[in-house]
């Protein structure tokens, strides 16, 4: 089963995700997790990363989306890591964007994007 791991990449409480890396970044969460999937997981194949950006980075289509690009950063930085770590991944997919700003996220580099409300319409709100 091809798998992404998912990076929270706006750093807000409400997203789920890993913290991203940086050029810094010798080692972290999502390293271990990514080294736990490709070496411990027989039945998944680690296929990419994902995040969904904040609000407001999504809706202000005039400029790069820093969500975008910070996963896509995120990406090279793991790729090294695992590089020095023996392992060769390939290219991993980034998944980024959903119904509200996928056009700008293919723009961006995606390689895969999420339209469900373009599809089934909003969601019902929970109470």
């Amino acid at each position: 089963m091809n798998v992404y791991l998912q990076v929270n990449t706006s750093g807000e409480d409400a997203k789920s995700g890993l913290p991203p890396l940086d050029s810094s970044s010798t080692s972290g969460e999502l390293l271990d997790l990514a080294l736990h999937v490709i070496k411990e997981c027989e039945g998944l194949k680690l296929l990419g990363i994902m995040t969904i950006g904040s609000w407001d980075a999504s809706h202000d289509t005039s400029k790069p989306n820093p969500d975008f690009s910070s996963l896509t950063t995120t990406r090279e930085h793991l790729k090294r890591l695992l590089k020095e770590k023996g392992v060769e991944i390939g290219d991993l997919e980034l998944s980024m964007g959903m119904s509200a700003d996928f056009a700008q996220a293919i723009k961006e580099g995606s390689s895969s994007v999420r339209v469900g409300t373009k599809i089934f319409g909003e969601r019902p709100k929970k109470n």
